[in-house]
């Protein structure tokens, strides 16, 4: 029996665009603006905006009147502090399951899938209009949790970031990056566009498309995906250059449970590591920089039915 149950929601296209532009009425006249333009228009966003809406009451009606409740928005997460017994529930597509997992600390999530909204994820979530059943459950102790596998970025000053689909090692802008690759006994100087290490959770997103690329041009199959539970991580090296200087031998493997990737940086400015695609949460990763690349002791604690 959770304390709490703390259901994080988002804002949506229309909510963010008022956001920024001040009122509806502004919204609704750049949105038709950009539709005479080939635009998708003001309905399109009204409909998404309703459908959430709908979603959030659904939501609302479900959660059980004897357990404390706790409504947060999404951008709040990063100053917002859960309690030890917490259940956290949202009301999103998997990126959202995927900011939540980052500050859940291991506690139980049961995400929520909104009306109208497609996912391909392994996160994927339940359609809301199960949440009745689903939470009912949840007070009586009926369902499993799902332990989804992070990767862990961790620099010798102690620093750490963690990913639930993906970090990536590499520079901030689309200069070419500079960095030594060592793993097991192997390293290799390489200069690229970028290291991507991904999480079985992640390999059907952006590793996806880059093992899509590469078929493309081998004209080979190559699949990528593996589970979200799997003990593991891929790294891929993103268009090696090979030269003088630096190879392109240590471009794609494996790592399992205690293994370590060590990234040494050789940029002098501009860095980065990031993870999940959010750039404005980063390690700064410049010259003499070292970072260790490992599966990550914390796990995502998904409920499923």
């Amino acid at each position: 029996m959770p304390d709490k149950l703390v259901i994080v929601t988002r804002k949506t296209p229309l909510e963010e665009l008022i956001q920024r532009l001040g009122t509806r009425s502004q919204a609704k006249f750049y949105l038709e603006q950009e539709a005479a333009r080939g635009g998708s228009g003001f309905a399109r966003y009204e409909r998404e905006d309703a459908a959430y809406a709908r979603s959030r009451e659904l939501l609302r009606r479900a959660l059980p009147g004897k357990v404390r409740t706790h409504w947060i928005e999404r951008d709040f997460l990063p100053t917002f502090t859960f309690g030890p017994q917490d259940l956290i529930v949202t009301l999103g597509a998997d990126g959202l399951v995927v900011n939540v997992a980052k500050y859940a600390s291991g506690l139980p999530i049961l995400a929520f899938l909104p009306e109208g909204v497609a996912s391909e994820s392994q996160l994927a979530p339940h359609p809301v209009r199960q949440a009745a059943a689903l939470l009912a459950r949840v007070m009586a102790g009926g369902l499993v949790s799902r332990s989804i596998t992070m990767a862990r970025a961790t620099l010798a000053d102690g620093r750490q970031l963690h990913a639930v689909n993906e970090l990536f090692i590499g520079a901030r802008t689309h200069v070419s990056a500079r960095y030594q690759l060592r793993v097991d006994e192997r390293a290799e100087f390489q200069s690229s566009s970028g290291v991507l290490v991904s999480t079985g959770a992640g390999s059907t997103g952006w590793l996806r498309a880059l093992c899509a690329g590469a078929a493309g041009i081998s004209g080979e199959p190559h699949a990528c995906q593996f589970l979200a539970e799997s003990e593991k991580l891929v790294y891929a090296v993103r268009e090696p250059w090979p030269s003088k200087t630096t190879g392109a031998s240590l471009v794609y493997g494996e790592l399992v449970s205690g293994q370590v990737l060590e990234l040494v940086s050789q940029m002098p400015t501009g860095g980065v590591i990031f993870s999940d695609g959010v750039e404005s949460d980063f390690l700064p990763f410049e010259s003499g920089a070292v970072a260790r690349i490992t599966v990550a002791d914390q796990k995502v604690q998904l409920l499923a039915g």
